[in-house]
């Protein structure tokens, strides 16, 4: 047959047809049955086969195949099995069923395991003799099977579950049996639904979030922050339980560790073991002498899979169309099904009396003449009709009677049959009373559910800590808290090495800077010459563990510069630092300015200083220093910054520090912000004169004739024009040049 159809209209259809079908018959569970069709066929099966004691694995894999052609379910079963995939488990198995908290710890094949259904897979099934649930054809429709499971409680919320579909996915928390139970008998007597707390099979803890844990219960959404379980002992940490998660396994976390350990994010760490064993999951972490145990978790927690978020999305089929659903409204939903499962039940117990009492008032009217019945059932060829003529009895109590055994047709064994007929009616009107009665259905599913928390229940695993008592981690305590030293060059290259660089490899035409202190939690401001500052996180420079053989990061690489723009002077701060930037100019003055006005959190920062004069230098200090000045005119002074009053604004012009005078063109020439006392300058004018100081070589003796140094001697107050180091005045020169010598220190 040939069908004209454009191909994008074939592929369309084919694909719409088949996400129906994933989305229906694959991925997400069934609301009612309370787990995915796969689950539902795999408990069919056996239980149809009365697979109650231990069978071979592949037998019933074999065996689902019937209701299943997409493969192999064993993997399936696999995961109904495994203690810590779910808590509460619907299969039963000897031999090898591996972990689902480990990658290596591999399931046997099927034709090594054995398995059986478990007493809640059991349960599940009760009622389906009773026509409690409708019955469908299989693929081919050669068998028949439930089209829902008619489940005692609302095992769906029991039973994590996770799954992707075409446009859509499930991932659903599970909750105690008990607490659901209660739960839906809260709802029942007409009480509020109570707030559930998720409770998984892998245990650990689960932060108490009232928030999401109202949206989980509310929505079907929420993310839900689970920990591991563990223990201190002496220097180790021992992991007993891990969260919940499919991609949350032993071997991803000691990776993780791993990795953090070669980064240096966990110094402390010296060791990780994977010691789990036929006593249960354990994770061993060594760690170094001295080291904050405690603190040291709260940091596994932030880095590593020791910490996860559940992130709910209850999405389930409710009548064959996918919706997400909270716990309460899955608790209603639930109920509205188990009512009708109910009352199906007790219909079919109706009319299974209806037609015992109507056989046994067909068997009272054969009292009568017991002999005349057995001799037409002896000797009739029509023995239907004749009873029917003789006792005035309809064809299906004929029928009834001419299959009870010739030998039972006694007045002893009819007078004993229908002395039930008084039992059998008063027990048919009070069914036709219960199940008239929406109250008394609702009281049977009271008692089935409390049934089922007799047979079931099991206490919480997952234990519930306060969000409160949670140490809250932040990006800085993360940061490995370390001293290092940075070093910059003249051509924009830096490095951040673990002790003072003794040779550093640099470009030909390079020059080093300046080498600064720091520490790896601490940041770097960089100011430039057009007056902006940029912030890096010293964390975020690579170590130079071979600084003689590596040129360093090329700053133009870390953050965006403007044409034209150069790093001159590098600042070492922390977060918490509460000193001041010291910006000296060439007119003499001095910008105080509290270090919080250049924190903020921006990579760049404008106009972080007055462009008004030439900028000389500038620092930060967290602790008053004297500040040297040498002017053009060959005058030296030294003012403390202490006397040199703060500014608000980044860009202030500052203070006059000293004093110019009225010499024209007169401007400092060199300044240091914090000389050392004994430091060692040179100074050079214009005419080629050179001189050299010393800061601690004697000076002119003061007023009372005391000995001084020349650190004492230029020392004064702010706005003044300081003490002449070299006259220019004489031979009409000017100071051209300043040099510290530091190699003089």
């Amino acid at each position: 047959m040939y069908i004209d159809r454009d191909v994008d209209e074939i592929v369309q259809q084919n694909s719409i047809d088949f996400a129906q079908y994933v989305i229906k018959h694959r991925a997400l569970p069934n609301l009612f049955s309370g787990m995915k069709p796969i689950h539902e066929k795999i408990l069919w099966t056996m239980f149809e086969n009365k697979t109650f004691d231990f069978l071979k694995s592949a037998t019933t894999s074999g065996r689902v195949m019937e209701y299943s052609p997409h493969g192999d379910c064993y993997p399936t079963m696999v995961y109904l099995v495994q203690k810590d995939r779910h808590k509460y488990n619907l299969l039963e198995g000897q031999g090898n069923w591996g972990s689902s908290c480990s990658k290596k710890m591999k399931y046997g094949a099927s034709r090594y395991t054995e398995c059986r259904m478990s007493k809640l897979g059991i349960d599940c099934m009760q009622g389906i003799s009773k026509n409690m649930v409708k019955m469908i054809g299989n693929y081919d429709n050669s068998s028949k099977m439930p089209k829902h499971l008619p489940t005692r409680f609302p095992i769906i919320l029991c039973m994590a579950s996770n799954g992707i579909a075409v446009g859509m996915a499930n991932n659903s928390p599970s909750f105690n049996l008990e607490e659901v139970c209660n739960a839906n008998i809260a709802y029942l007597k007409g009480e509020k639904i109570p707030m559930l707390i998720p409770d998984f099979a892998t245990g650990g803890y689960i932060v108490k979030d009232m928030k999401e844990i109202e949206r989980v219960n509310f929505e079907g959404l929420g993310d839900i922050t689970l920990r591991a379980k563990y223990k201190i002992e002496g220097n180790s940490i021992t992991i007993t339980e891990i969260p919940y998660g499919v991609k949350i396994n032993i071997e991803a976390i000691i990776d993780r560790i791993i990795d953090k350990v070669k980064k240096g994010d966990l110094k402390e760490v010296t060791n990780v073991l994977n010691q789990t064993g036929i006593q249960g999951l354990s994770i061993g972490i060594d760690c170094k002498k001295g080291t904050d145990m405690k603190k040291l978790m709260n940091k596994l927690f932030a880095m590593t899979p020791l910490e996860s978020n559940f992130s709910s999305n209850m999405n389930m089929l409710l009548d064959g169309r996918p919706v997400v659903l909270g716990v309460h409204s899955v608790i209603k939903e639930w109920t509205i099904f188990r009512r009708e499962c109910m009352v199906n039940g007790l219909n079919f117990d109706i009319t299974k009396l209806e037609k015992e009492l109507h056989f046994l008032h067909g068997l009272k009217k054969v009292l009568v003449d017991i002999d005349k019945a057995v001799a037409i059932i002896r000797h009739s060829d029509n023995i239907i009709n004749e009873l029917i003529d003789a006792f005035s009895i309809d064809s299906i109590q004929a029928d009834s009677i001419t299959n009870i055994k010739l030998g039972n047709i006694n007045e002893k064994y009819v007078i004993k049959q229908i002395a039930e007929i008084d039992g059998v009616e008063i027990k048919l009107n009070d069914l036709k009373l219960v199940v008239d009665s929406p109250a008394e259905i609702d009281k049977l599913i009271i008692e089935d559910l409390q049934d089922v928390i007799k047979k079931f229940k099991q206490p919480r695993r997952t234990k519930i800590i306060e969000a409160d008592s949670i140490v809250e981690i932040t990006k800085e305590d993360l940061i490995p808290d370390y001293s290092c030293k940075i070093t910059y060059t003249k051509h924009g290259y830096i490095k951040k090495t673990l002790k003072t660089i003794e040779t550093s490899y640099m470009k030909d035409d390079d020059s080093q800077v300046s080498e600064l202190n720091s520490s790896n939690k601490s940041v770097l401001l960089l100011f430039t010459n057009k007056a902006n500052r940029y912030k890096i996180p010293c964390a975020s420079l690579d170590t130079c563990n071979n600084p003689s053989k590596a040129l360093g990061e090329f700053i133009p690489n870390l953050i965006e510069l403007e044409k034209g723009e150069e790093i001159i002077r590098i600042i070492s701060v922390d977060e918490s630092s509460q000193g001041y930037i010291m910006s000296v100019f060439e007119n003499g003055k001095v910008a105080k300015i509290n270090i919080k006005s250049f924190m903020a959190n921006y990579v760049k920062l404008k106009n972080s200083y007055a462009e008004e004069s030439k900028l000389l230098d500038i620092k930060y200090i967290d602790v008053d220093v004297d500040i040297l000045f040498v002017t053009e005119e060959g005058k030296a002074l030294i003012v403390s910054s202490s006397r040199i009053s703060s500014k608000g604004s980044r860009n202030a012009k500052g203070n006059m520090a000293v004093s110019l005078g009225e010499l024209e063109g007169n401007k400092v020439i060199g300044t240091i912000i914090n000389p050392h006392p004994k430091a060692n300058i040179i100074l050079e004018t214009e005419k080629g004169k050179s001189k050299e100081f010393r800061l601690d070589d004697n000076a002119p003796t003061n007023k009372v004739n005391e000995q001084r140094n020349l650190y004492e001697y230029i020392h004064g107050r702010p706005n003044n024009s300081g003490s002449f180091l070299i006259n220019t005045r004489t031979n009409n020169d000017k100071v051209i040049k300043f040099i510290l010598n530091e190699s003089q220190l």
